[in-house]
């Protein structure tokens, strides 16, 4: 396991000729303009401030926040019919948005075709 790994093997070539070289750019031909002209400039917009993050709505916070808790969390939903859909939510141990630390959500759903 001490010998050296073997060589790639060779590229396919065309023929013995080398390849072509690079086509010049526009800064090889005028050597004498400044650099710092070459740099292209960002584009600006005209986006008026959105105001302070206290006054976003609530969809707009939920965006920006991680879903994280330190406690236990269950979903359960069971479709019942076509027609009719129950969840239950248990959270126990986060701290929730109204200083508790524990919830219970009882959730029913019809779904009327007749519309």
């Amino acid at each position: 396991c001490d010998a050296p790994p073997p060589p790639p093997p060779p590229l396919p070539s065309s023929g013995d000729a080398p390849p072509p070289p690079p086509p010049p750019s526009s800064s090889d031909s005028s050597s004498s303009s400044d650099s710092s002209s070459s740099i292209p400039e960002m584009p600006t917009f005209n986006v008026p401030n959105p105001g302070p993050y206290e006054a976003a709505t609530m969809p707009c916070r939920a965006l920006t926040s991680i879903d994280t808790h330190d406690g236990f969390r269950m979903e359960i939903q069971k479709q019942l019919s076509p027609f009719m859909l129950v969840m239950h939510n248990f959270t126990l141990g986060t701290t929730l948005p109204d200083g508790s630390n524990k919830a219970y959500n009882f959730l029913t759903q019809v779904v009327d075709e007749t519309s």
